[in-house]
């Protein structure tokens, strides 16, 4: 297999090169020494990076790390950027050696291991496209002018390309959890139905869905409007109604039989979603209950 260096790729008083290409290309699987970057402007095309196709147009930003096998190809014009850097420019490892520079102090504080394990590809758009094609622009102008400080500008603007790319893939990744806890959600849901007379908390149902609470209580109130807590009280309520309705049970036995333990809790409840005590209401129930009788009669 090809193997590509950064010697011939980026000069040697440099640790980045940048370039703005036009063409139509078939680039045979090969791998280099150098962290690749590649932007589509315009045009659509394929690339392979450890096996996996990607099928790319505007607005992607592929990531090929060090030692990753990488193809693509294309059967019409393709306009793109193509950013190389010398690993040891992004790598934690320089924190060591540089404990001076805050700015990928900081970097590495946010993100931590991310940028070791980054995925290969991700899709911007809309203004954050726009961003992108903007930050690369200004890296292109640097790297191709001779004003003081620009190494500085390059580096700083190439951190920034970085940072919106985990923040991408974070954004991205936040979503297909969210798709996947939305699948399991009717099952949770069902469960609560089932169970509701029972002492649930929501670190247990977090638990049998496999998510974080935090993170389970938040996606449960996005998809039902109420929070975890809210949605079982309202369902013990409405079961309580519908047995001080429907059947002589005493007061007792109907809050220990919609899951509550604590008699005055059930009280405080019932009045808070009702306006009423749950004898005022039974009251009024068969008051209303009688009154309908008498006007059938």
């Amino acid at each position: 297999m090809i193997e590509y260096k950064a010697k011939d790729w980026i000069p040697r008083d440099s640790k980045i090169a940048i370039a703005k290409k036009s063409r139509t290309v078939h680039f045979k699987a090969h791998i280099h020494d150098f962290v690749e970057l590649v932007y589509i402007v315009s045009g659509k095309c394929m690339h392979s990076v450890n096996g996996v196709c990607h099928e790319v147009e505007q607005g992607h930003l592929l990531y090929i790390g060090v030692g990753e096998t990488h193809a693509f190809w294309s059967d019409s014009e393709v306009e793109c950027y193509e950013i190389y850097a010398r690993p040891e420019f992004i790598q934690k490892k320089l924190l060591a050696e540089r404990p001076d520079d805050i700015l990928f102090l900081s970097l590495y504080q946010e993100f931590g291991s991310e940028l070791s394990d980054m995925p290969p590809c991700v899709h911007f758009q809309g203004e954050d496209m726009t961003e992108i094609e903007n930050l690369l622009g200004q890296i292109l102008r640097e790297y191709s002018g001779t004003a003081p400080g620009k190494d500085a500008v390059i580096k700083g603007y190439f951190l920034v390309l970085i940072t919106k790319f985990l923040r991408k893939v974070r954004k991205d990744q936040m979503r297909q959890v969210d798709r996947q806890l939305e699948k399991v959600m009717p099952e949770i849901i069902q469960y609560i139905e089932n169970n509701y007379c029972k002492s649930l908390s929501l670190e247990e149902l977090a638990e049998k869905s496999f998510y974080n609470p935090s993170y389970f209580s938040r996606i449960f109130k996005e998809l039902y409007g109420k929070t975890f807590t809210e949605y079982i009280t309202e369902k013990r309520i409405r079961q309580a109604v519908q047995l001080l309705e429907d059947t002589p049970l005493t007061i007792e036995a109907i809050c220990t039989k919609v899951g509550y333990r604590d008699k005055k809790h059930f009280y405080k409840m019932f009045k808070q979603k009702m306006g009423l005590t749950p004898g005022e209401y039974r009251r009024e129930a068969v008051l209303q209950n009688t009154a309908k009788e008498k006007g059938k009669a």
